[in-house]
Order: C-alpha cells, then structure tokens, then sequence
C-alpha cells in the first residue's frame, strides 16, 4: 500500500554547493587503464535506474566517507545517499518516490544536510514534482522518459523544470565511456533565476553490469565550488 506523504521535508537547506568526484577510472588487477569501453556499448541502466526512479523501495546507492576541498583548499568531508521509497501517495495521486541526501561539512564544522525527494508518475512519463528541503519545488515544463538503456556515446535531454522561486532548471544526460566495460552516466542541470545561474553535474561510474562504483556532484554558483571524492556502496537493500 502506499504510503501518504505531505511533500515537506525535516532538514534545513544547506547554501553551499558541492560535489563528489569520480576518484579516477577502472583500471585492472596491476593499475594499468586497461581497454577503453567502445562507443556503441549498450549499458543496462536498472541498477541505477529503478533505485534513482524510487521503483526498488529499499534499494540505496550509498558514499560514507567524501572528502576534498574548495576553491580556496578548506578542507570538506561528507556522506552521499540515493534511496528509492516505492509508492508513495502526494496530492491525490500514487507516485514513486526517491530522496538525495548530501551531508557536507567543512574542517571541523557543523555538518549540513540537504535533501532533494523527486516524485515520478506510474506511466513512466517522468518527474511529477521535486520538492527541494528548502521548501523550493519544481515541476516539468516538458520531459522525456528515462531510457532504460543507453549506448555509450548517447546523450539527450531529461527535460526543463520550472521552480516556486520562479527559477527554471534544464536537465541533459550522457553515457561516456571508460575502460574495461565500465562507462560514465553524467547528469548535467543548469539553473537560472533571479541571484543568476549554477551548474551541476552528477557523474556515477557505472561497472560493466550498470551499477553505480563512485559518483561527482559537482555544482558551482558564482564563486562557489567545491569537490569532494568517494567510493560507494552496491546498490542493494539499505
């Protein structure tokens, strides 16, 4: 059964962006780059798809320990979670669900929380809403589905969001390639309001069967940036 869900959030926003690096690419057994995977390759995405889509309630992709620095060398460490809840049931309608949880601190300082729970409709035609722990929502103004396989070199549109803030955010994907049957799923959002533009780009290092080995969050605002590495968890239940 599903579950009823209000759409807001506990934490409080975090105003820094941030990132999580792809701590370099597969290599093989004696640390050598190994065979570059070919333009063409069909990837299966499932593994991340159904958990990113909140289809495999319970299903998680998960990074621990992040660290890296910013702009100016502080040091930033974190944690990085993508879960997937099942149905859930927002204004009326059954919906999956998923949530991105970033925790970040710099040095020694308070860790921040924030949060991104995404809303899809049961037709598979995409995003019904993204509610944001700021109180910020966003809903499609045009989208595409997400494919379930891609071919390495592909790339594409996921679709255009407008904000409650009046901002509008445009998402692209593309699948790159890597070595050894491995490839790069980069989920690139560029976002534009009324305090200017950001950008982010998600890249989840994808093994040779689509799950997810390490992700980069980069994101950058006017003179904010910073990157933070780490290796995550299988994909599995939480």
């Amino acid at each position: 059964m599903a579950e009823k869900d209000d759409g807001k959030e506990p934490f409080e926003r975090r105003p820094e962006t941030a990132a999580l690096e792809a701590n370099g690419s597969s290599k093989d057994a004696g640390g050598n780059a190994g065979t570059a995977t070919r333009e063409g390759t069909v990837v299966n995405l499932s593994p991340f798809r159904n958990v990113y889509l909140g289809l495999a309630a319970g299903a998680a992709f998960k990074v621990r320990n992040l660290a890296g620095s910013d702009l100016n060398g502080e040091p930033w460490s974190g944690s990085y979670l993508l879960l997937a809840d099942g149905l859930r049931i927002l204004e009326g309608r059954t919906l999956t669900r998923s949530r991105e949880v970033i925790t970040l601190k710099t040095g020694e300082g308070v860790p921040v929380i924030s949060m991104s729970t995404r809303y899809f409709r049961l037709d598979g035609s995409g995003i019904y809403k993204v509610v944001f722990n700021s109180g910020i929502t966003y809903v499609p103004i045009s989208q595409a589905p997400f494919p379930a396989l891609m071919g390495v070199g592909e790339r594409g549109t996921l679709g255009v969001f407008e904000g409650s803030d009046s901002s509008t955010v445009t998402v692209g994907w593309e699948l790159k390639p890597d070595f050894n049957g491995y490839s790069v799923l980069e989920l690139n959002s560029v976002a534009t309001g009324e305090e200017g533009s950001a950008t982010e780009l998600d890249s989840f290092l994808l093994d040779p069967s689509g799950i997810p080995r390490k992700v980069t969050m980069s994101a950058s605002a006017a003179d904010s940036n910073v990157t933070v590495y780490g290796r995550g968890t299988n994909i599995g239940e939480q």
